[in-house]
């Protein structure tokens, strides 16, 4: 296949990736230059709604600057956005053409909590029942809050990935075994007397048992090997050992002096990944996660099609069907004279197919993309896919720029971060010029004074304390502004800090909660991302009231409102049994809930919303 006339433009972090990208399409689409091209011909796609205004915004103020005012008028009829705003533009405009429905509708809930809530309503009890408990026996994703095994989780990902890379559901079913044999291709071959391995196992444990008990060794890890190893026995009895407890075993910690007692104990658990029933139940568990990804991805389709609205996935399946369309080919072959994509590290296989099909109407890309930064990966991106098109391109036609500057960053930082991470990314094989980048930042002489890298030794017994010396850090450098001065990116000239040029980095969600808390005692005011409006208490029980009050059928809501609102005075058992009553109880009624259900819905919702303004404040 051929690549000629696409260009892949490596760009780091501070390289003027922006600027380039702005160069090239107002180079483009400047009527003054010698192969311009009307701004209809443009497709630039960003991957977030910001970058698309910060690109658009940028083209414009080229345009205007250099008196290009028509084509700065006209710049809303090129097709910059994001790839799915693009691609929903596309079919909207030619679903007529090709047979489909101009009236699409954009599905606006999570489609991943849709595709999750399909697996759930359709998938058939007893597979269910089997894949709970498959899924405990290989301690698949628990989790301690609901004390379940986290197996949708993993069928969620495959459903993910099988709609991303335009895979049907019907042929999940064969990719399952092929998926198992590759799998289990790389664990030792099975052994043929599994039930003497058991044997084996539960004879060692009760030896290993009384040797360790017997042997006078008083330090901490052995005794909790032995507490250990009396639970081990006491499930080997019950036949309700698991392959993480036959694990656990193979790891078991011992002194130096106590671990020769337990060597065969050991040696025996660590043929766990040979033994027969573990290839077979192994087999069957990832059998079964891609048959209930087919079953959930056939029950979300029907889903759609039944109130006739696509996703995101859909626009770009829908404009790839479109694309093979021989009138729509012909006249977007005629139109199209430019592609431009920003961040392509993260492009998906599916979004790859689409621009190379765009590329085969317009005849000349752009694609700019850092495979160091890739951040999908969660939505199919992956930074081995850039890599692999960026060689293609390299031996079939195209070619490759790299942006060699950096102009963001002090030179001493640049310099560091070059003989560091040049090497650390070696080994995931990026080449020296990937990561090596010429710093060309110019510094006045106030900044260029100061130290690049400054050290807080922080002496914090726990997490509060080490949050409240940051703050006492942090508070220091705003009460001498002038000690640490800063280039104003606005102005451009040097200005003391202030506290909105300060960042900090941390781990977790609750310590960036305890750190802004601790900021604010001391009176520095800090901003950090919130859990969204509707998803506070106060935001799902108003959500779920208006629910209720457009459909007095809808049970979840009702049972939202009953949570929040403290059942009414009843407990949360006397509440489920109001609705659904023991089935000895039931007689083709439901019953009334607690308060009863003739009292007036929109008061409900009224005392929804008082009780949220309250809680607000």
């Amino acid at each position: 296949m051929s690549t000629r006339g696409i260009t892949i433009v490596g760009a780091s972090a501070g390289s003027g990736k922006t600027y380039r990208l702005t160069e090239i399409v107002t180079r483009a689409i400047d009527p003054q230059s010698a192969q311009t091209i009307d701004v209809q011909s443009l497709v630039a796609v960003t991957y977030t709604r910001k970058a698309h205004a910060e690109l658009e915004a940028r083209i414009q103020g080229r345009l205007v600057a250099a008196a290009a005012f028509d084509q700065a008028a006209r710049l809303p009829l090129a097709y910059i956005g994001t790839v799915h705003s693009a691609c929903l533009r596309l079919v909207k405009e030619f679903a007529i053409d090709a047979g489909l429905s101009p009236d699409v509708d954009v599905l606006a809930e999570n489609a991943s909590e849709l595709l999750r809530a399909s697996l759930e309503a359709f998938l058939e009890p007893e597979k269910r029942e089997r894949l709970e408990h498959l899924a405990s026996r290989f301690k698949l994703g628990y989790m301690p809050q609901l004390q379940r095994y986290d197996w949708i989780l993993p069928v969620s990902d495959i459903m993910d990935l099988a709609r991303g890379n335009r895979i049907a559901a019907r042929d999940l079913r064969a990719m399952a075994e092929r998926s198992a044999d590759g799998l289990l291709g790389l664990l030792p071959a099975p052994e043929i007397d599994g039930a003497g391995i058991d044997a084996e196992l539960a004879r060692e444990l009760e030896v290993a048992r009384r040797a360790l008990a017997g042997s006078g060794d008083a330090t901490r890890v052995t005794a909790d090997a032995l507490d250990l190893l009396y639970w081990m026995t006491v499930r080997a009895q019950d036949g309700e050992l698991d392959w993480s407890d036959w694990a656990r075993v193979a790891s078991l910690k011992l002194s130096v002096k106590s671990a020769p007692l337990a060597a065969r104990l050991r040696e025996i658990a660590g043929r766990c990944l040979a033994h027969p029933r573990f290839h077979s139940e192994l087999r069957e568990l990832t059998v079964a996660l891609f048959e209930a990804a087919s079953t959930g991805l056939a029950a979300y389709q029907t889903w759609k099609s039944q109130r006739r609205v696509v996703d995101y996935v859909d626009m770009l399946d829908r404009t790839l069907e479109l694309l093979d369309h021989p009138h729509v080919r012909e006249e977007l072959r005629e139109r199209l004279a430019l592609i431009v994509v920003d961040e392509f590290q993260d492009t998906s296989p599916i979004q790859l197919a689409l621009f190379m099909k765009l590329h085969g109407l317009a005849g000349r890309s752009v694609w700019v993309g850092d495979r160091k930064q890739c951040i999908f990966e969660y939505a199919g991106a992956d930074p081995q896919l850039m890599d692999a098109v960026t060689k293609l391109v390299a031996t079939s036609g195209g070619e490759r720029e790299t942006l060699e500057d950096n102009y963001r960053s002090r030179p001493e930082l640049v310099e560091a971060c070059s003989a560091v991470f040049t090497r650390a990314l070696a080994r995931h094989g990026f080449a020296h010029s990937e990561v090596r980048v010429a710093a060309r930042r110019d510094s006045p002489a106030s900044i260029a004074a100061l130290p690049p890298l400054g050290l807080w030794v922080l002496d914090a017994g726990n997490n509060d304390a080490h949050a409240a010396a940051v703050a006492r850090g942090v508070s220091r450098l705003l009460a001498s502004p002038a000690i640490t001065p800063v280039l104003d990116r606005a102005t451009k000239e040097v200005r003391g800090v202030r506290a909105g040029d300060i960042a900090v980095l941390v781990a977790t969600n609750a310590e960036v909660e305890a750190l802004a808390s601790a900021l604010h005692a001391i009176g520095v005011r800090a901003a950090f991302a919130r859990t969204k409006l509707l998803a506070t208490p106060e935001g799902v029980l108003v959500e779920a009231a208006l629910r209720w009050l457009l459909d007095a059928r809808d049970t979840l809501s009702a049972a939202k409102i009953e949570a929040l609102l403290g059942y009414d005075g009843a407990t949360a058992d006397e509440c489920w049994n109001s609705f659904w009553p023991p089935r000895s109880e039931r007689t083709g009624h439901r019953r009334r809930r607690p308060g009863g259900r003739s009292s007036s819905r929109c008061a409900l919702a009224c005392a929804c919303s008082r009780r949220a303004r309250r809680s607000i404040r």
